[in-house]
């Protein structure tokens, strides 16, 4: 049976849709006409949510394609269809389509559709050169037959899509399969829509100084980190401690200093280094040692690698916007939730996740459920203090739990009330990243399942 439903109102209604094929199939006749060229119509072969959901991913990814093509003009836009791009080649249409034809049947390819206008403006297809339909990407048999059936839900193509991507090799150690995760934890907190006042796919919210591609060169840049801090964890003596935290801080610095240059200085996910360090650690600590990693041991060893922690909050000189925060307003802020084992995690976000998924929701969903419940619950948000005050986080929560109550993404009343809080947090400039964060650690934990199972 299919996994995953979206609900009504997350996606546009089918007129919509219908409207931006056409507008697009028009853009690409003109193009085809102005340059008496070939035109390469480029979209992503994926159900529309995960379209949303994945397309600044993908298009880093087909970069590579159109720099082996003798490009006259190009243009990209994002619709109520997905992303797309079109652009006229300076190649005859057979011989372009031949190509594209190639590039469809490597692993990255076979994500996308790469339709051909020739010169002439008629539209070359697989079955004109003898070709036959394209496989599905979850089980290989006919796409057309699986899409038309409803065989595979958007959960199924999610995984397959994450096969592709992000392959994991047969010889992978522990500490690297934990890393895997932990990136891939990342990516699910920067792919979730809408997120009120937060970076997504398709909004910046209320930040001025990035965008989704900012969250990607981050999460790049710290792939290698996670799984360090996951080997600092499977070689330490015993169970996770403080001495741990001390180990992987030095890797924490480094890491730091890699992001700020990805990102051209901006502070993507500096709170997030310190707190899904800390969960690498302890689950390779744990893992390594023939422990479980679950909601027990997890909050336990954080708490444990944490324990030192009050100290730095009762410093007399707070360099940080959390230790300024902690000393304002007695917000504990990352050395807060770690010192207390992530309550917001364990006690909102998972149990909000979880909830979700045995209602069936896409994972997409199952976040934007957790999200809220976090932003309902977290009363040390750092970032929204920072940004609003406790009057900001206030509303925040108040909100949030209004959303919640309303149903969430599976009811058009929570869905309202999710898009009202969106305009409140872009109005105000709130930005709600301390609760980004510990999303991004429901992921992680949601997924350190994979390892256990």
């Amino acid at each position: 049976m299919p996994s995953g439903r979206y609900p009504e109102g997350l996606l546009p209604p089918l007129p919509e849709l219908l409207a931006a094929r056409e507008e697009r199939w028009h853009r690409r006749s003109g193009l085809a006409a102005r340059h008496g060229s070939a035109v390469l119509s480029l979209t992503i072969r994926i159900p529309h949510g995960l379209r949303m959901e994945y397309g600044s991913f993908l298009y880093g990814r087909a970069e590579g394609l159109l720099k082996k093509l003798p490009v006259l003009h190009a243009e990209s836009g994002l619709d109520a269809d997905g992303p797309w791009t079109l652009a006229a080649i300076g190649m005859p249409g057979a011989e372009l389509k031949r190509r594209l034809v190639e590039w469809e049947d490597t692993p990255e390819g076979s994500l996308f559709d790469a339709d051909v206008t020739d010169e002439d403006g008629g539209d070359l297809s697989r079955r004109g050169m003898g070709l036959g339909p394209r496989p599905c990407l979850v089980c290989g048999g006919e796409a057309k037959f699986c899409v038309v059936s409803r065989r595979h839900g958007p959960d199924d193509v999610r995984a397959a899509i994450e096969r592709i991507l992000f392959p994991e090799p047969a010889s992978a150690s522990l500490p690297e399969r934990i890393g895997r995760i932990a990136r891939l934890a990342v990516e699910d907190e920067a792919r979730t829509f809408p997120k009120p006042g937060l970076v997504t796919p398709v909004s910046s919210g209320a930040h001025e100084d990035m965008d989704i591609t900012t969250l990607l060169a981050s999460s790049d840049s710290l792939a290698s980190y996670w799984t360090a801090c996951a080997e600092a964890g499977a070689g330490h003596p015993g169970m996770p401690g403080p001495e741990l935290l001390e180990r992987i801080r030095p890797l924490g610095i480094r890491a730091e200093k890699a992001m700020l240059a990805a990102t051209g200085g901006i502070n993507a996910h500096k709170g997030l280094i310190f707190a899904l360090g800390i969960l690498c650690a302890a689950a390779g600590c744990l893992l390594a040692h023939g422990s479980p990693a679950d909601d027990v041991s997890l909050p336990r060893s954080a708490m444990r690698m944490a324990e030192r922690l009050g100290d730095e909050l009762s410093s007399e000189a707070p360099q940080t916007a959390g230790l300024r925060a902690f000393r304002a307003h007695g917000a504990g802020g990352a050395r807060g939730q770690a010192m207390q084992g992530y309550p917001s995690v364990f006690s909102a976000g998972l149990p909000a996740f979880r909830s979700a998924v045995e209602a069936g929701l896409d994972r997409n969903s199952c976040r934007l459920c957790a999200l809220l419940a976090l932003m309902a619950a977290l009363r040390d948000d750092t970032n929204l203090i920072k940004r609003g005050g406790l009057e900001g986080l206030a509303l925040v929560n108040r909100e949030a739990s209004r959303a919640l109550e309303a149903g969430g993404p599976s009811t058009p009343e929570g869905i309202a009330a999710i898009r009202g809080l969106e305009d409140a947090c872009m109005e105000r400039r709130l930005s709600p990243g301390g609760c980004a964060d510990m999303l991004a650690l429901v992921c992680f934990i949601d997924r350190l399942r994979e390892l256990q199972d």
